[in-house]
């Protein structure tokens, strides 16, 4: 069934991976949905109310950030999920425990069914606004004992989270296990994680996988931290260890998986106006970046003539080369788009902005273009320089958004689809990500002795910016560079 398993972990990652679900049960509510298989992401199982399917994801936050889910949004009955009398609850845990209690956390004020363009769902917590069911094993709730920035972001006390996290509840032998067992034939992983947060307990956990299934396929979607500057004060320890935290993933990446594609928090400043109309609001920026990373990995997902994650980003790293790491952009809207206004969510810049630079291979995807949309997205591709061998292109119906969400897809009140074009490339411009971070490695280690206390940790830091370097320059290499391309040019400069 080519099955995919999901992974979310993060309070931003949760968010676009609940408009994600949304997204996947307005295909699986559409009688008339015939080109999305909904198998690839959904297991069947049992409810409250009946057979359903439930997402076969493992969804990763502080035990806080789950606001009422398991009495909300859990498959099985709420005495079963929550009560721990159920083989599932009995195997996690068999040593003594420690209560605390709290006040419960009651449901949204504003239901779902009420969304109107002016009336979005109150939302705290984003089990707020997700309209699936989850199965309990889904649920991955992470004490609030495991402080991941308790010792400023330190790397290896995230590391030391998820090993615990794991002896505790036997993650990988029970969660993990039961769905890669029930999956007939599955094609790979899928993740989006906040690197800020779980970036050092995801890493871990893609390791076990690794060492486990040497040969499954991988993509990744990291949401780097939400700092707004590469200078930042020399006493923020903190925001200097998130920024290390994101290149550490971003080097240990090339060896977990098959393509990695960085995204930029929504909160740090931009070149240029990206199209969210709130983008302010963590739910609308959310649903934006949802939009797009649903969109280009759509293909995984057809019932007809489908992608397949390995041939995915095998096709995105044509040249071969060991940077598997590619830059995610679009526009999203109603009859007018202009392709000049395409956002780079990888660099938080627009087209016009980004400077010169040479595309080895592209993915393209369309959804609900009408022949005078389709004519201006040739017209534009024809100018880029990137062979037809080197992109693929699909059309595709267009994307369903809910009501609370017209004012920011830029579509009528009376609407329930929007237009979206989404980009997936590899290019040159891809370096500039890893020029920052290594210029800023070297830079922390010129200005901040104190923060690497230890000769071993500047020696790693070190050997971090080496390798960073080494990726920007595989990067920017032009062997294998696709004939017709402009010279390059750093973006930098």
């Amino acid at each position: 069934m080519r099955e995919i398993l999901y992974i979310q972990a993060g309070q931003l990652s949760n968010y676009v991976g609940a408009h994600f679900w949304n997204t996947q049960e307005a295909y699986l509510a559409d009688d008339d949905n015939d080109y999305i298989s909904h198998e690839t992401s959904f297991r069947e199982g049992t409810s409250k109310e009946g057979n359903c399917y439930t997402p076969r994801v493992l969804v990763f936050d502080k035990k806080q950030n789950f606001g009422s889910a398991l009495k909300t949004h859990s498959s099985l009955p709420q005495n079963t999920a929550l009560d721990g009398h159920d083989e599932l609850n009995t195997n996690l845990w068999n040593g003594n425990v420690l209560e605390y209690r709290q006040d419960a956390i009651s449901s949204s004020a504003s239901p779902l069914d009420a969304e109107t363009p002016d009336n979005e769902p109150a939302i705290r917590h984003w089990p707020d606004f997700s309209r699936v069911y989850y199965h309990p094993r889904s649920f991955q709730m992470i004490p609030d004992v495991y402080d991941f920035e308790g010792t400023d972001g330190s790397w290896r006390s995230g590391e030391r989270s998820f090993e615990q996290y794991n002896d505790d509840v036997s993650l990988m032998e029970d969660s993990v296990r039961l769905f890669l067992e029930e999956s007939d034939s599955l094609q790979g992983i899928q993740v989006l994680n906040d690197t800020s947060t779980f970036g050092p307990f995801i890493h871990t956990f893609l390791t076990l996988c690794r060492d486990e299934m040497t040969k499954m396929p991988c993509i990744g979607f990291p949401f780097l931290s939400d700092t707004m500057s590469w200078n930042p004060d020399i006493e923020d320890k903190r925001a200097i260890r998130r920024i290390l935290n994101d290149a550490l993933y971003l080097r240990g990446e090339s060896e977990l998986v098959s393509l990695t594609v960085p995204v930029r928090s929504p909160s740090v400043g931009a070149t240029g106006t990206p199209p969210p109309a709130k983008s302010n609001s963590l739910y609308h920026a959310s649903a934006v970046m949802s939009a797009h990373i649903e969109t280009v990995t759509l293909g995984l997902r057809l019932r007809h003539a489908p992608d397949d994650i390995s041939d995915f980003a095998n096709q995105l790293n044509a040249r071969g080369a060991s940077t598997p790491y590619a830059e995610i952009s679009g526009l999203i809207g109603g009859n007018s788009l202009s392709f000049g206004s395409i956002f780079n969510y990888s660099h938080s810049e627009t087209l016009a902005t980004s400077g010169r630079k040479t595309i080895y291979a592209q993915r393209d995807v369309t959804r609900g273009f009408g022949p005078s949309q389709i004519t201006a997205y040739n017209q534009w591709s024809q100018l880029l320089s990137v062979h037809d061998t080197q992109t693929t292109r699909k059309h595709a119906p267009a994307y369903p958004i809910p009501a609370s969400l017209c004012n920011t897809f830029s579509v009528p009140s009376t609407d329930r689809t929007a237009k979206v074009f989404s980009v997936l490339s590899c290019s040159s411009g891809t370096a500039k990500i890893f020029r920052q971070y290594a210029e800023f490695v070297d830079t922390t280690l010129k200005r901040r002795r104190d923060i690497l206390s230890l000769n071993d940790e500047r020696d790693d830091m070190r050997e971090l910016a080496n390798d960073l370097w080494t990726v920007h320059d595989n990067i920017c290499s032009t062997e294998g560079q696709v004939d017709g391309g402009p010279d390059e040019q750093d973006d930098d400069d």
